[in-house]
Parts: structure tokens; C-alpha cells; sequence
């Protein structure tokens, strides 16, 4: 079996970016590498993405790899990329159709202004 290209990848992402789907996924990896070699992974352990991809390099398994996938897509980690990029990398790809109009963005509004009555508040 050839090198996962999101291997690099995922040593890369920082513990404090998995979500709990991700974590839960991290959690079923960790359970298919203990049936696999006797050890499991700490989920709490900083260096959690890089005992994956230690993991993921010396145990070889059909469930392990899909889990590895499936953990891969859920931390949007981009493998079919000559490179390779994750959401938290510098350069982001972003839909044409989620660009901000700068015309409506919030930044374009004049701030409410609240009318005062002797000092005190009036609600609209």
C-alpha cells in the first residue's frame, strides 16, 4: 500500500482544530488501532494528528483507512491538490457565490442611532 498523500497533511492540523465530529471519528480510529496493534490513541493529547499519521503509517487496514478518509473529509483536508491544503492553511479557496458584497456587508451600515429621553433609552 502506497503512502496516503493526507498523512503529511493531518500532522500538520492543530489538536485545538478537530471538531466533535472529527474527535468522534478519532475515537473509532483509535479503537480499530487498538484491535490492530494493543495501543490505542490519548484523544486529549496535543500531539493527537501526529500519533494518526504514525498510526496510520505502520498499521494497514480496509476499516482504518476508510476511517482515516472519513476523518480527512470531516477536517476538510484537501488531498487531490498537488500540495495539499486544509482550512487551516494561509490559502483558502472560497465559492464565487459565498464572496461578500461590500455593499451589504455589515460594515457599510451607519450604526443605530438611540434616541434618548432625559437620559434614559427610548425603545423603538
Amino acid at each position: 500500500m502506497k503512502e496516503h498523500s493526507g498523512i503529511k497533511l493531518i500532522a500538520k492540523v492543530k489538536r485545538s482544530e478537530f471538531n466533535n465530529r472529527a474527535l468522534v471519528l478519532c475515537s473509532q480510529f483509535s479503537r480499530e488501532l487498538k484491535s490492530l496493534d494493543g495501543q490505542g490513541l490519548m484523544l486529549q493529547d496535543p500531539l493527537l494528528p501526529q500519533a494518526i499519521a504514525k498510526g496510520m503509517l505502520s498499521n494497514h487496514s480496509d476499516r482504518l483507512s476508510e476511517l482515516f478518509q472519513r476523518l480527512l473529509s470531516e477536517l476538510q483536508i484537501d488531498t487531490d491538490n498537488k500540495e495539499g491544503t486544509y482550512r487551516g492553511s494561509k490559502v483558502k479557496r472560497v465559492e464565487p457565490s459565498l464572496k461578500r458584497n461590500l455593499d451589504t456587508s455589515s460594515t457599510a451600515r451607519k450604526p443605530r442611532e438611540t434616541k434618548m429621553y432625559r437620559g434614559t433609552p427610548i425603545a423603538e
